[in-house]
Order: structure tokens, then sequence, then C-alpha cells
């Protein structure tokens, strides 16, 4: 099965079930009693309609950060990369510190990590970026970083983590 083909399903199930049970369990207390019918009409539409729906979403944002290829690495919601780059680990905490979007998140530094903390937006219920830095011989650093969301039952990000790796990536690499 494709990437986002598994997508699709997981959001299925992982959002149509627990509506059904939920609405289930509201009608038996109600004392409508259990309907199988019913049941599994809630479960096919309320998942099918949130998975067309948010996969789509996921599809259209990722689209707007230029992937084309849909795999399991790009569609997850942590997100990580390790980059190697003349910048060093001053000047990226600088940089970052200067970044429109990245600047105004929570800063917390210590000697080789910086660790980003956004807060709740209309896309997410916010993101954890971890930057871990190490020297490298020949005067250059390696850049260990991760971006995952705060609630760690999100299934869907609309690739703002994916989001957030790509601006640091680009920040590494735009070295004057």
């Amino acid at each position: 099965m494709s990437p986002i083909g598994k997508l699709y399903l997981k959001v299925f199930l992982l959002l149509g079930l627990p509506f059904s049970m939920g609405m289930t369990i509201f009608d038996i207390i109600l004392g409508d009693g259990f309907s199988i019918f019913k049941f599994i009409f809630l479960f096919v539409f309320f998942g099918l309609f949130m998975s067309l729906f948010l996969v789509a979403k996921q599809k259209r944002k990722l689209k707007e950060l230029g992937v084309s290829d849909y795999t399991d690495s790009n569609l997850k919601v942590n997100q990580t990369a390790t980059l190697v780059s003349k910048l060093n680990f001053i000047e990226l905490s600088q940089k970052l510190q200067d970044d429109v979007v990245l600047g105004k998140m929570n800063f917390d530094q210590t000697k080789d990590s910086i660790k980003l903390s956004s807060g709740a937006s209309w896309r997410s219920w916010g993101e954890i970026i971890s930057i871990q830095s190490k020297e490298l011989t020949d005067g250059k650093y390696e850049y260990s970083i991760s971006s995952r969301p705060k609630m760690k039952s999100t299934i869907i990000d609309s690739g703002k983590n994916l989001e957030n790796v790509m601006a640091i990536q680009r920040a590494l690499e735009n070295v004057a």
C-alpha cells in the first residue's frame, strides 16, 4: 500500500471508530439502544469525511513546501534531519532568533543545543524543535534537527513540522 493510502486508512480508522463508539455510548445512555447499522454508518461516514478532508489538507501543504513524492518519512508528524554546515552554533542561534517565524518561539539554549517551542495556532497545538550541535574536525558543524508536535496524539500536522525542519535547513545552507 502506498504511503498516502496508509495515511488515509490510519486517519479513517483512528477518527471514525472512536467517533462511532462515542456516539453509540451516548445513544445507549439516552436510552436509544444499540444499532449496528447506525454504528457502521457513523464509522464509515465520519471516518471517510475526516480522512478525505485532513489528508487533502496535508497533501496541499506538502505540495506548497515543494514535496511531490509522498513517502512515509515526509508524511510523519515527527520530522528529523542531520546537516553539516560551516555556520557555527552561535551564528545559528543568532540567525534563528532573527528569523521572522522561529524568532517568535520560546527559545532555550544550552552549550550545544537549542530548544524552540511554539504555542498553539490554527494549524497545530504547538511544536517542539530540538537542535543538537557537534563540532567536526574541519571547522564544520553537524546539526541534528527534530521537530515534533506538543500533543503526542497528533496524526495530521498540515506539514508544520516538516516546514520547521526545512526553515532551519535553509538557515544552515544560506551562509554568507
